[in-house]
């Protein structure tokens, strides 16, 4: 899902709606549909002939102003099938650019999927997920849909789950491996694609059940919070949340004391309070049932009762947050 900027949400994924399955439309800000958004179904997400499963994946909004999102499909071939996924864009009124169709990704371990989209200040597209063609995990795209092959420091034995781009334009993402892996769990890439060796990671996450990095959460002041299923960082115990500084570094004034289990998601409240989600039922201590609000300058001591102010729904790639009027916006 993806929130514009006069307050309606354009809703991804694969639903029904009037007993017609589609995978793309656009709610008011009073959350009824937006009969002005041209429903978009399986028929016209059509990339090369007869589709099963269309599902749009993943969508984000450009500095063009078009919604650009990801589709996989298995497509009939004449002698079978195969699962390919798509890369396409639509203007904000819902019409399809058929100009540019599909710039497909596919994947050896038949998993194709797009896991999320980042756009750069220069209106470049980074797409990231389980593919590895054209590019290995993460595809810079053009505006024209070419692709941009400068992203070459990405392994094939991660699935990245979170990217995001930093204001001077490195790439920071998290991950988890596909086969078991000392992998960081978490790095930065400079603005031309190579590995940005200044960022001091050391041993990076101790994964949870492969749960890995999930989020992650930049802050004006070059820090950024890190969140996931994770026992350690360099080394350091810290259960599924931490801070670290710009350079990679640990933030020690960052103290989220034990914690919660395998958090999935976060949002930052407008008030710079973040909220968390995941499978955890405590915070520290505290019972929280998998939704806990917390300060970004003191994550203990400000913990926070929701009550029924706030709706979360969060299974990754695809998140929900649902305010009332009585309370400032999220923004993710």
């Amino acid at each position: 899902m993806v929130r514009t900027d006069d307050g309606r949400v354009i809703v991804a994924g694969s639903t029904i709606v009037d007993g017609t399955a589609y995978q793309l439309f656009r709610l008011l800000p009073d959350g009824s549909l937006d009969p002005s958004f041209p429903l978009i179904n399986g028929t016209s997400l059509q990339p090369l002939g007869p589709v099963q499963d269309n599902v749009v994946q993943s969508v984000s909004i450009g500095p063009d102003q078009f919604l650009y999102f990801s589709h996989t499909a298995l497509v009939s071939t004449g002698g079978g099938s195969v699962r390919l996924t798509r890369v396409r864009r639509v203007d904000l009124s819902g019409g399809l650019d058929a100009s540019y169709l599909s710039l497909s990704v596919s994947d050896s371990y038949g998993m194709s999927g797009v896991t999320g989209m980042v756009h750069q200040a220069d209106g470049k597209l980074l797409v990231h997920g389980k593919f590895f063609s054209p590019t290995n995990r993460c595809m810079r795209m053009n505006a024209d849909f070419s692709v941009d092959y400068s992203i070459s420091g990405v392994s094939s034995n991660l699935i990245i789950q979170d990217m995001v781009v930093q204001p001077d334009g490195k790439i920071i993402y998290g991950y988890r491996w596909i086969t078991p892996s000392a992998l960081p769990l978490i790095n930065r890439l400079a603005p031309n694609g190579t590995v940005d060796n200044t960022f001091n990671i050391g041993t990076g996450f101790q994964s949870i059940a492969n749960l890995g990095v999930t989020s992650i959460l930049l802050n004006t002041d070059g820090s950024m919070i890190i969140a996931g299923g994770f026992t350690s960082y360099n080394g350091i115990a810290k259960n599924c949340l931490v801070r670290l500084l710009y350079d990679g570094t640990l933030d020690t004034t960052f103290d989220p004391g034990t914690g919660g289990r395998d958090i999935l998601d976060m949002a930052r409240h407008t008030n710079g309070n973040i909220l968390i989600t995941g499978t955890f039922v405590s915070y520290d201590g505290v019972g929280r049932n998998r939704l806990a609000r917390i300060n970004d300058a003191d994550p203990v001591t400000q913990l926070r009762v929701l009550g029924s102010c706030l709706a979360v729904h969060m299974m990754r790639p695809c998140t929900c947050w649902k305010m009332d009027c009585a309370h400032p916006d999220l923004y993710r």
